[in-house]
């Protein structure tokens, strides 16, 4: 009788672990499932946050000014968030958010004629912005400082660069504005946000 005893309760340890791992499977298979679902989501949600539009304009001239595709998309979601007629306080215009005498300026410098209206057309807003970001960046020689200028001007990061306070090496270490030190952190963020959802490779 404790033979057969012994033997049943053989059989039943053995029933208990096989239940053990089958219950411990289910449950990783569920976690795998739920974080493929919620990964799923968060991608989806990702790309309705960092959209692309104007992708033929903003590709036309970041190739034909060699700036890089991702930095325009960061700009203008951050500048503009894609609002075509966007006006801001400070009075910029459009996607790329240029100021009225910005835009002139630059349409004269490549030898062209524009009207007041045009700053808001998505083409020429982002090709003059682009075009703008392109001497910047020959002037400035790293992306943090051309952010920086495009927010709070030439003369001003010209003047921190030449301050050891605020710069080493020709590229901004402390910027004192603290609108425009986040500005620059925010465009470093969004531009990693589209290198990593749409490959750009940059």
């Amino acid at each position: 009788m404790a033979k057969k005893r012994k033997r049943r309760n053989k059989g039943r340890g053995r029933g208990c672990l096989i239940g053990l791992f089958v219950t411990l499977l289910v449950i990783c298979l569920l976690v795998i499932a739920a974080l493929k679902l919620t990964e799923k989501i968060t991608t989806e949600i990702d790309l309705k946050t960092y959209p692309l539009e104007h992708t033929d304009i903003i590709y036309k001239y970041a190739d034909e000014y060699n700036v890089p595709k991702s930095v325009i998309l960061a700009m203008i979601k951050v500048e503009s968030n894609f609002k075509e007629d966007a006006v801001s306080g400070a009075g910029a215009c459009g996607l790329m958010q240029l100021m009225p005498d910005t835009f002139t300026w630059l349409a004269s410098t490549l030898g062209e004629e524009v009207t007041e209206d045009q700053i808001f057309d998505p083409e020429m807003n982002i090709k003059y912005g682009t075009y703008y970001v392109s001497t910047l960046y020959s002037k400035l020689g790293n992306w943090d400082n051309v952010y920086a200028a495009y927010n709070a001007g030439l003369g001003n990061v010209n003047k921190w660069l030449s301050d050891p306070q605020y710069s080493e090496n020709g590229k901004l270490t402390h910027i004192p504005f603290w609108e425009t030190a986040n500005h620059v952190n925010k465009l470093n963020n969004v531009r990693a946000k589209y290198i990593e959802l749409y490959f750009l490779g940059e």
